[in-house]
């Protein structure tokens, strides 16, 4: 809705402008009532407070705002000096506009949001600065409680994110939507080009403390953010911290779920590998409604077939792969279809079986096993190109 114009005729504007004088004009009227009331029900001689609570101070200066965020480090020397004003609570005012029903048209209502100027600073060079001079390292914003390390943490800024652990911010602080640091770090992790500063700051973030298996939104913990934007390596350095590979978010999907519905969208990262790390690390054979969205790339579908001692019939994913991807692969899909419900060959039970007694000990436990080097790779279901 903010992205689009609308036409306005002048009795339209005028209609708005009288809208946001009524509401300006209904502001003033509630400040005044409550101040009223105030002086009518306070006792005549109140006593203060042994520890009077803190209030929060309040900045509305927009030049104030546009040195932070514009990362005017001589401005942001002049004015944040002292503890007291690097802990200013930055309010801004901004005009939208929103559907009255009461009226039956579109009126602008001011809409006000806050944060900090730590929070701002993030990214912009000066955050050192502030923090130098008293600023308070985990203040949250007050509707969304998100801190400068959550700010940090999901802009993959190492620099920061040592800054302020080394301050004394929180990695387990939570957000007003249950996210941590760690949570906002893998789910941000999306492109490939980016892996390697998000899993520098997972790495600090797990060395000061942070719980890999946190959930946050709709239960997503930092494995189902890691596994949903294939990124093996996050998924790895997780799981060596304690991650569970088998627990379910809100939905009932596991991170090897994710996984899976990730496949297609970063076919070019090799998933299969982080299926097979899943699958030693624990995760059971999926659901084979799940196999629709593997199919279209054989590795994939190859290494999750091969977690079956029985192959589930191909219907529920035959119908998703393209004629051209068949044909292109035509010897590995075929055998795919002729071993759906047939019995599988003695070696491959004899794997399952060792797998399932191993379970989530499997990646430590197999290169340890006294078996010749082949039968330990064959353990470890290695790509074939058939299924047999």
């Amino acid at each position: 809705m903010a992205q689009e114009t609308f036409a306005f005729s002048s009795s339209a504007l005028r209609s708005l402008r009288f809208q946001r004088e009524l509401l300006e004009q209904e502001d003033r009227r509630r400040a005044l009532a409550r101040e009223s009331a105030t002086r009518r029900f306070l006792p005549a001689r109140p006593r203060p407070p042994l520890t009077p609570p803190r209030r929060p101070q309040y900045c509305r200066d927009p030049a104030v705002h546009n040195a932070l965020y514009a990362g005017d480090l001589p401005r942001i020397k002049s004015i944040f000096k002292d503890e007291t004003t690097t802990n200013l609570v930055m309010e801004t005012v901004s005009e939208e506009l929103v559907w009255s029903p009461e009226q039956g048209l579109w009126v602008l209502s001011p809409r006000r949001q806050q944060t900090s100027a730590l929070r701002i600073a993030a990214g912009r060079g000066c955050a050192e600065l502030l923090l130098a001079h008293g600023a308070q390292v985990n203040l949250g914003t007050r509707d969304r409680e998100v801190t400068a390390l959550h700010v940090a943490a999901r802009q993959g800024l190492v620099a920061h994110v040592e800054l302020y652990l080394r301050h004394g911010a929180e990695p387990g602080r939570r957000s007003h939507q249950g996210e941590t640091p760690l949570n906002a770090a893998c789910a941000a992790a999306e492109r490939p080009e980016d892996a390697e500063r998000y899993q520098r700051v997972a790495e600090l973030l797990l060395a000061a403390g942070a719980d890999p298996g946190a959930a946050g939104r709709k239960d997503h913990t930092p494995l189902h953010n890691a596994c949903g934007n294939g990124q093996p390596r996050l998924a790895r350095l997780l799981l060596r911290h304690g991650a569970d590979a088998t627990v379910p978010n809100c939905a009932g999907y596991t991170p090897l779920d994710c996984a899976l519905h990730a496949v297609d969208e970063y076919r070019h990262q090799r998933p299969e590998q982080t299926i097979a790390l899943l699958l030693d690390h624990g995760a059971g054979p999926v659901h084979p409604k799940m196999l629709k969205f593997c199919c279209r790339h054989p590795p994939a579908l190859e290494v999750v077939l091969n977690a079956y001692d029985r192959i589930p019939p191909a219907e529920s994913w035959v119908g998703a792969v393209p004629p051209e991807l068949w044909e292109e692969h035509r010897d590995f899909y075929a055998s795919a279809v002729r071993m759906a419900g047939q019995p599988r060959r003695l070696q491959h039970l004899a794997r399952c079986a060792v797998r399932r007694h191993l379970g989530a000990r499997c990646h430590a436990a197999i290169p340890k096993l006294d078996l010749p080097p082949p039968l330990r790779r064959y353990l470890q279901l290695p790509l074939e190109g058939l299924i047999s």
